[in-house]
């Protein structure tokens, strides 16, 4: 959405609309799919000249965006994409001039519902996306807080809202799913309470709201509807409750959840058995149950800006003693004030 007017609401908002159609209009009554995002050679062409750019510089151009006289696309018509073979030294200037000349076409209609689920998995990919690149991370606090900001009023979380008008479909159980990972990937990165906190309320509520009868629930409502853990466009809500409550349950020390935990993935086994390929997210998540998530307890300071080991099931967790201390559920293993020794002590227990 990064070259329409609307997609520049969205970003100062912080909030992400829904999607967008394909279509988009070529003439007052006609829609094309892909009208928006795809160039003709000529128009390009025409259009860099009108910008006083020099043939040869135009010629760079078309060839850095993979733009041809008979197309790469539909009707010779070109997407332009990029490969390493070439370079330009005014890159940014051509893309501000490219996209002035997009801004020229009708942007597709944009569906502008604000969903909790979808916002929340976009924040959680920026967290990963943070592992490399920390603006990515600090980026995702932002969004997370103004979705929090924006879609849990006065002590009830929703489901969607329309950014001018108040929201009123609470939250289903996806919504908390993924709102509750991307809080506790918040809490990982800023080590702030408040993302630990707010990550086991709503475990809790949810854990209230939709498990019903040993069985997992897609809403609170009359409309009864189970939950599986089959992954199909996204991973399945259920498979990564089950992993945020292995989570919540160390990091706030707490038996049941891990035993209720335990619970789902048995209920679950049978179709994990018997097909992995449709449950990989479940099926991550009882490597994560049968290794055991540990966290990596010690004052923030000490945790802070530590590079730890390529272990998917590691968490931070902030205590106050001067120590640091590694412990998996209902047990802990090593205690040491060096970070080296205690960094050893939990490869050697990985590996037991």
């Amino acid at each position: 959405l990064s070259s329409s007017s609307a997609a520049s609401d969205v970003y100062k908002r912080q909030l992400l609309y829904s999607a967008s159609d394909a279509d988009s209009l070529i003439s007052l009554d006609e829609k094309e799919e892909g009208a928006y995002f795809v160039f003709s050679y000529d128009e390009v062409v025409s259009f860099l000249k009108k910008k006083n750019y020099s043939t040869t510089e135009i010629e760079k151009v078309i060839k850095y965006f993979n733009i041809t006289f008979e197309g790469n696309f539909e009707n010779g018509l070109n997407n332009p994409y990029l490969t390493k073979n070439t370079s330009l030294n005014n890159l940014k200037k051509v893309k501000r001039d490219l996209t002035q000349l997009r801004s020229s076409k009708t942007y597709p209609f944009i569906d502008n519902k604000i969903l909790t689920s979808w916002n929340s998995m976009y924040i959680s990919a920026l967290f990963e996306a943070g592992k490399i690149d920390k603006k990515n991370s600090k980026n995702a606090i932002k969004l997370l807080d103004e979705v929090l900001e924006k879609l849990y009023i006065n002590d009830v979380l929703y489901h969607q809202r329309l950014i001018e008008k108040k929201p009123k479909v609470k939250a289903l159980f996806e919504d908390y799913a993924f709102l509750i990972s991307a809080l506790l990937k918040a809490y990982d990165f800023s080590l702030e309470a408040k993302y630990l906190d707010l990550s086991s309320k709503f475990t809790k509520e949810a854990i209230n709201k939709f498990y019903k009868d040993d069985n997992w629930l897609m809403s609170d409502d009359e409309f009864k509807s189970h939950a599986d853990v089959y992954d199909s466009a996204y991973r399945s809500s259920l498979s990564l409750m089950i992993d945020n409550i292995l989570k919540v349950a160390l990091l706030t020390d707490d038996l049941d959840l891990q035993n209720l935990a335990e619970k789902s993935l048995d209920t679950n086994s049978y179709v994990l058995s018997s097909r992995p390929s449709s449950t990989v997210w479940l099926l991550r998540t009882y490597l994560a149950y049968k290794k055991g998530y540990i966290s990596l307890k010690a004052t923030k300071a000490m945790l802070s800006n530590k590079e730890h080991i390529n272990y998917p099931f590691l968490l931070k967790k902030v205590d106050n003693q001067e120590k640091y201390l590694a412990c998996k559920i209902g047990i802990c293993f090593s205690y040491s004030k060096d970070f080296s020794e205690i960094i050893d002590e939990i490869k050697k227990n990985i590996k037991e």
